[in-house]
């Protein structure tokens, strides 16, 4: 774990924390942080910006430590059913919103340092 990581294992709560996979997770996280919002990274990033990123990568983690519960709901009425894949279907990664609010800051950042 790198320093300047925005999110690490000591954030997240006590349930999220406990899932085997977490410290992965976490790493995996600022990973991708890392690569899409560079100006995210380093001493000069203000703690409003950190706390925002941080609050963007802990609703990921959350979300991945989630995904298999009640992945599959099936409903039936009569002759009828209706089922439901809630399952986690692309892999550990940020969503689309995710990877442009992170890029948003980080352009942020930029600006701000700049000026």
């Amino acid at each position: 774990m790198a320093d300047d990581d925005v999110l690490r294992d000591t954030d997240l709560l006590a349930d999220v924390r406990s899932h085997p996979s977490v410290a992965l997770m976490v790493a995996g996280a600022n990973g991708q942080a890392r690569r899409i919002a560079p100006g995210l990274f380093g001493a000069d990033t203000t703690d409003a910006q950190r706390s925002e990123a941080r609050l963007t990568l802990l609703g990921a983690i959350i979300r991945w430590t989630q995904h298999g519960a009640d992945a599959v709901q099936q409903q039936t009425a009569g002759p009828f059913s209706l089922g439901v894949d809630a399952r986690l279907s692309s892999g550990y990664r940020l969503w689309p919103s995710e990877v442009q609010q992170l890029r948003e800051m980080s352009a942020d950042h930029n600006h701000d340092a700049r000026s």
